[in-house]
């Protein structure tokens, strides 16, 4: 779409294009990574038998079929964008149920990771409602209500939790002399944090949002120290998970410096840096190392990130970058928007597809230690 919007051309689109960068983003793409890492990760944490086959093949199959009604629905026909979000919400309703049903059979007491990351799945299941609502009604505040929502204390809520839960977890092992800070009360605060900033941005009440955000950049700032961010780089595959969760706090900060400037009259100075702060740099980048990560140790390999994976890896940093500064730039200039939005796109998709022809090949092969997988 990029491309042919350089040429003067454009695609036939049902929705306008944001609204549906927003659906994908936010529910098509990262919905896949976070339900096959929880029913990997929640039966371990709670010491719970693994999720049967039958009952996270269904909610994939079907969100799948969500997600490319809604692409064809997003240029062929609203009725079938309608008909992809709503299956699409039902593929993430039995994923949810099938993860709920691993509680039951818990052998101790249940970590606060796994009720904050059923919040936000519960949250994005309501947002994703809420989605279907607007098209239907048409209502902006069910629109900006189900964006926000579903991508702060959703999606963010979800990737920050697991972070919390493993990010210590995994420096534990590797760093000397580590001591494991894992402390309950800042991930409530986060999730609290998190909920405050939607608020915020649904009202239009940006120029107070800082009473959310700046407490959300403390907050990532004084874990990401305590896990010890600098400690990490001798392991590249650890230091892809520290780095991502640095970008937490360089959104929040951001996000904290737009609601100053909008407090003292400046309201379009930032437009969405802090959004694709966190989301590239942290949603995307925490995903992609967790998915490097979990690929490496399922199938037997070392968990050591090669040359090209950390290449990969860093050179989606400068899609993050690209995205930050591109954005405060065409501010002031205008005329470059179309020109950084088409070199982070480009970026974006050579490390993504870069990035799965290394694991697809790994998939699709046994795992090299013999054991079943």
């Amino acid at each position: 779409m990029l491309i042919l919007g350089a040429q003067g051309k454009q695609l036939p689109a049902t929705l306008p294009p944001r609204f549906g960068h927003s659906l994908l983003m936010i529910w098509g793409v990262f919905s896949f990574f976070i339900f096959g890492f929880l029913m990997t990760t929640w039966p371990r944490w709670i010491d719970a038998p693994p999720i049967p086959r039958r009952r996270y093949l269904w909610p994939a199959m079907i969100m799948t079929l969500g997600v490319v009604l809604i692409y064809v629905g997003l240029i062929v026909d609203q009725l079938l964008l309608l008909a992809g979000a709503t299956t699409l919400a039902v593929g993430w309703s039995f994923g949810l149920v099938a993860l709920l049903r691993v509680i039951p059979n818990r052998s101790g007491v249940v970590p606060l990771h796994i009720p904050l990351t059923a919040t936000g799945l519960v949250v994005g299941l309501l947002s994703q409602i809420g989605f279907i609502a607007w098209l239907i009604t048409w209502n902006p505040l069910l629109l900006r209500g189900a964006i926000n929502f579903g991508f702060w204390p959703g999606l963010a809520l979800i990737i920050i939790t697991v972070s919390h839960r493993m990010i210590p977890f995994f420096s534990n092992s590797v760093i000397p002399d580590y001591r494991m800070v894992r402390p309950g009360w800042s991930i409530y605060f986060i999730a609290i944090g998190l909920a405050a900033h939607a608020c915020y941005e649904t009202l239009g009440w940006i120029e107070w949002r800082f009473l959310a955000d700046l407490p959300l950049a403390v907050i990532a700032l004084y874990l990401s120290s305590r896990w010890r961010l600098f400690s990490s780089f001798g392991v590249r595959l650890l230091a892809m998970l520290h780095i991502a969760f640095f970008w937490f706090a360089i959104g929040f900060i951001l996000a904290a410096l737009q609601s100053f400037a909008a407090l003292m009259g400046f309201t379009d100075v930032f437009g969405y840096t802090p959004l694709h702060a966190v989301s590239i740099g942290g949603v995307a980048s925490m995903a992609i190392g967790f998915a490097t990560r979990v690929t490496l140790g399922h199938s037997g390999r070392p968990l050591k990130a090669g040359p090209l994976m950390w290449t990969l890896f860093l050179t989606l940093q400068l899609v993050a970058v690209i995205r930050v500064f591109g954005e405060i730039g065409s501010r002031l200039a205008p005329q470059i928007q179309t020109h950084y939005e088409f070199a982070s796109a480009l970026i974006w998709l050579v490390v993504a597809g870069v990035w799965l022809s290394q694991v697809v090949k790994i998939y699709l092969q046994p795992r090299i230690d013999g054991r079943p997988g």
